[in-house]
């Protein structure tokens, strides 16, 4: 994880520390408070696509203890033709950040037309 200067002194907000502290992977797990309308990244059959939190499903165990899930779209422009549960702390769905978005550009994906 990557974390922000310690000299700083101005209090981050929620919206600044979703983007300041973030995976240096894409296969490093990742939680934070998603809400339905946020972009997202998730990983289907292998491959990263863009989509949207559609609701908030609520918390149910996972591998790696209590975490909570997320009904996410993707698959359209108009509309979402797909759509599945992911937990982020899986490691399947991460934040559309810029970190994210460099971490998906070294991994070989175009996240300008995704």
């Amino acid at each position: 994880m990557q974390l922000r200067n310690q000299k700083d002194t101005v209090e981050l907000t929620v919206e600044e520390l979703k983007r300041e502290v973030y995976p240096d992977n894409l296969d490093m797990p990742y939680s934070w408070p998603a809400a339905p309308g946020e972009p997202v990244w998730v990983k289907v059959d292998g491959k990263w696509k863009k989509g949207v939190v559609l609701q908030d499903e609520g918390h149910a165990w996972t591998d790696r203890g209590l975490g909570r899930h997320f009904l996410v779209g993707w698959g359209g422009r108009k509309r979402n033709l797909y759509s599945d549960i992911f937990c982020p702390w899986s490691g399947a769905m991460k934040p559309d950040t810029p970190s994210i978005h460099r971490c998906l550009t070294s991994a070989g994906y175009d996240v300008l037309h995704a």
